[in-house]
């Protein structure tokens, strides 16, 4: 903007929109967003990309501007949503090298909504290599071997940037660090295998970092497993009856949407009229529901426990739980942040949701903070579930993070 002074510029902005003339009037309010930037006024930036986006809606350039005010900001959910629009722009208006070039440069620093980018991008085009391979950096980044390694192997399959993708598989084997799968990726420089053959070969022994994570999940199933404590005398075998009938017939398969939809909707009702406003029975219902998968009904019960139930809390945690499941990290976030807020928070709900804290921020990159969460957690149970190896992988990264 040279010497142009920005309140000389806004009015000037101001006076084209009211002229009529949209597009000159977004690319003013477009120059003065650097400028707001530089003095870290998120708030105000992120208002002029909406104006922008309002006036000169295929401004796609404004979009990454704009995530990168929600990140600024700390909404993080809104950003993923906003990283999603960009990546449906860039492939609508067929610009996906120029704009692929910028997400990678400008959301390197946050990994999770950079995946979601690329993800929504292989929604669609699946033909190139370099987004295949940008993927397969950032799951390399989050420690997650295995994925990456898919992603590789999937830009391998295109016939592109083949020296590309075999730095990328090497990376991802120096990461893992075993030394016999060396031997598979020489097989594959000489092409004397075939790519499904060392893709087998390679994903054969699973992740050491899922494996622990399978052991959480039959870990924590037993741990939660509904016990179905009574709700009263009567009630208590009442509603066992109730989850086994539903568990045979959903064992059944009845075929068709229709028949499935019918028969959890009769069971909810049944249920309904058991568990009542009991806490402690909505409880068992959604423990059972989650366990048979049906997670908008675990949702709609869990809603029901309040916050004036002292099993608010561990309703609350099984909520979280669903939300890192399911991927939503920032909302899993949110749920475990609000509940280590609360003094009186009993011992293992206080464990369980520092362990989610230090694998949210796993996931999302920020190994710095999982390493603060994960030593708070070692303080009071240094043995919980896969903590030990949990915190292994936090320093590894933040080893390499410190060399790069």
């Amino acid at each position: 903007m040279g010497s142009v002074h920005p309140k000389l510029v806004l009015r000037e902005a101001k006076e084209s929109e009211a002229q009529g003339n949209f597009k000159d009037a977004s690319r003013k309010y477009a120059s003065l967003i650097p400028v707001l930037l530089r003095r870290d006024k998120m708030s105000e930036a992120l208002a002029l990309c909406e104006k922008v986006l309002s006036l000169s809606p295929e401004s796609t350039r404004i979009l990454l501007t704009k995530v990168l005010c929600l990140l600024g900001l700390k909404r993080e959910n809104e950003a993923v949503e906003e990283v999603e629009n960009f990546a449906i722009a860039a492939l609508r208006q067929n610009r996906l090298t120029q704009y692929l070039e910028m997400a990678n440069e400008k959301l390197a620093a946050h990994s999770f909504v950079l995946q979601k980018f690329l993800e929504k991008i292989l929604e669609v085009e699946r033909t190139r290599a370099d987004v295949f391979i940008s993927l397969g950096n950032v799951l390399l980044s989050q420690a997650k071997t295995d994925r990456a390694l898919e992603m590789a192997f999937a830009a391998m399959k295109t016939g592109l940037q083949e020296e590309d993708c075999l730095k990328l598989i090497k990376s991802i084997l120096d990461e893992r660090g075993r030394i016999e799968d060396y031997q598979f990726l020489e097989k594959l420089i000489n092409k004397t295998w075939s790519i499904d053959k060392v893709k087998q070969m390679l994903l054969k022994n699973s992740d050491p970092q899922k494996g622990d994570d399978s052991h959480k999940k039959s870990e924590s199933s037993e741990q939660s497993s509904p016990s179905l404590r009574a709700v009263d005398e009567d009630n208590a075998s009442t509603l066992k009856d109730l989850i086994q009938k539903l568990e045979e017939q959903l064992g059944e398969r009845p075929q068709g949407i229709e028949t499935l939809t019918s028969l959890i909707s009769e069971f909810k009702e049944k249920a309904l009229t058991v568990v009542r406003e009991d806490a402690k029975a909505i409880l068992d219902m959604s423990i059972a529901f989650k366990e048979m998968g049906l997670i908008a009904e675990t949702r709609e019960f869990l809603s029901r426990i309040t916050s004036e139930s002292e099993l608010f809390p561990t309703a609350q945690a099984l909520l979280g739980e669903l939300e890192f499941d399911s991927e939503s990290f920032f909302g899993a976030l949110d749920i475990f942040q609000n509940l280590l807020r609360k003094e009186d928070l009993d011992e293992s709900t206080k464990k369980s949701a520092l362990y989610y804290v230090t694998r949210i921020y796993c996931e999302l990159g920020d190994f710095k903070k999982a390493e603060g969460f994960a030593e708070k957690l070692a303080k009071i149970d240094s043995q919980y579930r896969n903590l030990g190896s949990l915190r292994s992988g936090i320093g590894r990264n933040l080893e390499k993070n410190t060399r790069r």
